[in-house]
């Protein structure tokens, strides 16, 4: 019976030490978790220098990886527009004007870019009218697109973007034009209210120009953009955001 006894107590002893062990043996670890990707920082790197086609596929993941993220559905807009990928603007800007803040300018950008590209299609399927006659209280702001060329000459910058708007703090505040040059780099603005305004390339982020002009009723406006008058060396709204 001793022999028995004290096998017992091996036993027990040896699987007491087992637990003792088992116990001290740390916790499985967690699986890693793999950081999110953020998509926006080199996209709008890409928009601020003009590379769309590179910012094309970081938007269209950031929208993936967050659907409700607004500024990369504006920004989808914007580059496809450059890129002539009408179907994916008109998406993205429409869903813009459905979950924006109404007076935010990516609403107001979009609701414009949708009016035009309507108005576009609507031209491309009647015949062409004469130029739009100007009306006697309103003014029309005409001119030229030009960027530097090889040997310091320039050459027409054509389906850059343009925005006339209302100058801050004035009556025509709430003014938002937009459209992009023609092959010739030429653009013009038709039956706009008389007022202070500003006129340049970039809804947001650092403009190539930012000039300011004047118009009154019945005005006939030449101001073409070239790289004498760059935000580099005349910007008349410094520090606007």
């Amino acid at each position: 019976m001793s022999l028995i006894r004290a096998a017992r107590r091996v036993a027990w002893a040896l699987g007491l030490s087992t637990l003792l062990v088992g116990c001290q043996q740390p916790a499985p670890s967690a699986p890693a978790v793999t950081p999110a990707v953020d998509y926006m920082p080199p996209a709008r790197a890409a928009m601020a220098r003009s590379d769309y086609t590179a910012a094309l596929p970081l938007l269209q993941k950031a929208v993936a990886a967050n659907a409700n993220n607004l500024e990369a559905r504006y920004r989808l807009g914007v580059t496809a527009s450059y890129l002539d990928l009408l179907d994916e603007a008109k998406a993205a800007f429409q869903w813009v004007v459905a979950h924006g803040a109404p007076s935010s300018s990516e609403v107001q950008v979009a609701r414009d870019w949708l009016a035009r590209a309507s108005g576009a299609e609507a031209r491309a399927t009647t015949p062409a009218k004469a130029e739009e006659e100007l009306r006697p209280d309103r003014a029309n702001i005409s001119g030229k697109v030009l960027g530097e060329a090889e040997g310091g000459s320039v050459k027409p910058l054509v389906r850059q973007q343009i925005l006339l708007r209302g100058a801050p703090n004035t009556p025509v505040k709430d003014e938002w034009h937009l459209l992009r040059t023609e092959p010739d780099g030429g653009y013009r603005f038709s039956n706009v209210p008389p007022g202070d305004y500003m006129i340049t390339d970039r809804v947001a982020g650092p403009p190539v120009w930012r000039l300011k002009v004047t118009l009154k009723a019945g005005d006939k406006a030449v101001l073409d953009l070239n790289p004498q008058n760059t935000a580099k060396i005349r910007d008349d709204f410094p520090g606007y955001q």
